[in-house]
């Protein structure tokens, strides 16, 4: 319990040194944190098994299979939220991902998704190969970019899905 409560102060510690050095711009990535901390930390063996990760993600792309896809997606971030040392990072953002989930899974079986998520997965992965933090922070922030960039013609093809008045969607 007191492990955690360390955790969460190193974790807000991180995000206010963010806001400072960014002129208390809101930090609304979950994850920018530990990806930028994974790109410091990151060993060889890390990188391999990020690397198996995202060989894996190309194999179920292949195959349509929405559901593993999926899976090993939730497998490659909290992976790289486990190689910041971060773990609760991981933790907070499956709190906070219920509207980013619905996105997620109603994008799935849309033309080019999964192949532009696997693309997306290997610039993040780049960037921490190259262990720079400044770089896996803005893949990630595209990333995300990119999940939410189909939320208005989700909302026209899924209406009952949303409501008016959810952040982020209108």
């Amino acid at each position: 319990m007191a492990e955690d409560a360390e955790e969460v102060a190193q974790v807000r510690l991180g995000v206010e040194s963010m806001q400072a050095r960014r002129g208390n711009e809101r930090e609304e990535v979950p994850g920018a944190l530990a990806v930028r901390v994974a790109a410091e930390r990151a060993e060889p063996t890390d990188i391999a098994a990020l690397d198996g990760l995202l060989r894996r993600q190309s194999e179920v792309v292949a195959q349509n299979d929405y559901e593993r896809f999926s899976v090993l997606d939730d497998e490659f971030h909290a992976a790289i939220c486990e190689l910041s040392r971060r773990g609760f990072a991981w933790e907070v953002a499956q709190r906070a991902k219920g509207h980013l989930s619905r996105v997620r899974r109603l994008s799935l079986p849309q033309p080019n998704y999964l192949q532009t998520m696997v693309s997306e997965h290997h610039a993040v992965l780049e960037a921490l190969r190259r262990g720079s933090p400044d770089d896996a922070e803005q893949a990630l922030r595209h990333h995300l970019r990119m999940v939410l960039s189909g939320v208005p013609a989700l909302r026209l093809q899924h209406p009952d899905y949303f409501e008016d008045d959810e952040e982020g969607t209108g």
